[in-house]
C-alpha cells in the first residue's frame, strides 16, 4: 500500500511541537501536505484544546467530505466526552497523540481508511451505483468498514416501499 499523503492542520500548537510530530510522522511514511482540506482527502488536526476555532475547521472539513482524524497532542487536551463533540463536529476520529507509537497509530489509521476508500471506490463501480451525496457516500464505506474488518454479523436494516 502506497504511503499515506494525509493534508495537516495544527490548531493551538506550539512551532516546536509541530515539528516534532511532522518528523515523526515522516519517520512512520506519513508524507503530509500542508495547507486546506483537499475534497474527499483524508487529513489531520492537531490540537491542544477544544475551541471555537477546532470546531469552526471541523465543520469546514465536513464540508468537503474528507475523512479528518482530530489528534490530541497532550492526554490533558481531550476528555471522554469531548470524543463525541468532535465527532459530531466533523472528525471521523480521535486519537491522543502518546509519543511512544503515536505515529504508527496515525499511519494505521490512515492505511485503513486508505483501504476502505479503496474498497468503497471498487463496490460502487461493480454495483453501478448512482449518486454521490454524501450519506450515500458515508453508507458505502460503513458497508465496507464493516465487511473487511469486522467480526461480527451486521445487520443492514432498511425502509420498504410500497410493494
Amino acid at each position: 500500500m502506497a504511503a499515506p499523503r494525509p493534508w495537516l492542520r495544527f490548531c493551538g500548537v506550539e512551532e516546536s511541537a509541530a515539528a516534532r510530530i511532522r518528523v515523526s510522522l515522516a519517520e512512520a511514511g506519513v508524507h503530509v501536505n500542508d495547507g486546506d482540506a483537499q475534497t474527499g482527502r483524508s487529513g489531520l488536526i492537531c490540537f491542544t484544546s477544544i475551541s471555537d476555532e477546532l470546531l469552526a475547521l471541523l465543520g469546514d472539513v465536513r464540508q468537503s467530505r474528507a475523512a479528518v482524524l482530530a489528534v490530541a497532542v497532550t492526554p490533558s487536551a481531550i476528555k471522554p466526552d469531548d470524543e463525541w463533540l468532535l465527532l459530531s463536529a466533523g472528525a471521523a476520529d480521535t486519537l491522543v497523540w502518546h509519543h511512544e507509537g503515536a505515529a504508527a497509530r496515525v499511519r494505521a489509521r490512515l492505511d485503513r481508511w486508505t483501504a476502505i476508500e479503496d474498497l468503497a471506490i471498487g463496490a460502487a463501480r461493480k454495483a453501478s451505483c448512482i449518486g454521490v451525496s454524501a450519506a450515500w457516500v458515508d453508507l458505502i464505506r460503513r458497508v465496507v468498514e464493516a465487511a473487511r474488518f469486522a467480526d461480527a454479523p451486521v445487520l443492514l436494516n432498511a425502509e420498504g416501499g410500497p410493494a
